[in-house]
């Protein structure tokens, strides 16, 4: 998401009463965490939000606000992303029958996978300086 600025977004709500404003900057981050399918940074989330809007704070209350429900807000690294909540694992693979999916992973897959989580948080150029090779999409 990194260097987008959206034409026409009216980040400061300035017409807005202070408590609806704050909870319109919440909705934002929770929009932007839900269509992510990965951990969304501070940066970005600050990009949908006025400037004097503390992002770890909206967090905060949105975390609040999710009290209750199925999924949570999760900090992953340096990022934030919405997950389930792990008392319905067990309601989800029933439904979405994720236990009979194969994944056909090769072993240099795992490898990468494996890497990731032993130095977590790494950047692509971390993987090629393990591995000697870019890792491809």
């Amino acid at each position: 998401m990194a260097g987008r600025e959206e034409a026409g977004l009216d980040r400061e709500l300035a017409d807005l009463p202070a408590d609806l404003r704050w909870r319109e900057w919440m909705r934002r981050i929770e929009a932007v965490l839900f269509a992510s399918a990965s951990p969304v940074a501070r940066g970005d989330l600050a990009r949908v939000v006025g400037r004097g809007a503390s992002v770890d704070l909206l967090i905060e209350d949105l975390a609040v606000d999710l009290e209750g429900r199925p999924y949570e807000v999760s900090q992953v690294g340096a990022g934030w992303m919405l997950r389930t909540r792990p008392a319905y694992a067990p309601v989800i693979r029933a439904a979405a029958d994720v236990g009979g999916q194969a994944l056909n992973l090769t072993e240099f897959d795992l490898a990468v996978l494996a890497a990731i989580t032993s130095t977590h948080p790494i950047s692509r150029d971390g993987l090629k300086d393990i591995f000697g090779k870019e890792i491809s999409r």
